[in-house]
């Protein structure tokens, strides 16, 4: 578990208040899925997430994307 510092302002006064977070990464969405009992959907994102080599968004590559119809992307 990480710390977080933040500064709160009033016109008063200035505070100062830890905060302890609890990171969630992009790779533990599978495990929450499966906690939350659904059967499909982490089985998809595994998947796009062992998908070798991975896909690199380029500026042509995102212009394009934009246009298309996404009834038809991969």
């Amino acid at each position: 578990m990480a710390v977080s510092l933040t500064t709160t302002t009033k016109k008063t006064e200035q505070q100062e208040k830890k905060v302890s977070v609890e990171f969630f990464h992009i790779d533990m969405i599978p495990d929450a899925m499966r906690n939350m009992e659904w059967e499909m959907d982490p089985k998809l994102i595994e998947h796009r997430f062992e998908i070798s080599p991975a896909f690199a968004f380029t500026a042509e590559t995102k212009r394009k994307s934009l246009d298309e119809d996404v009834r038809h992307s991969p």
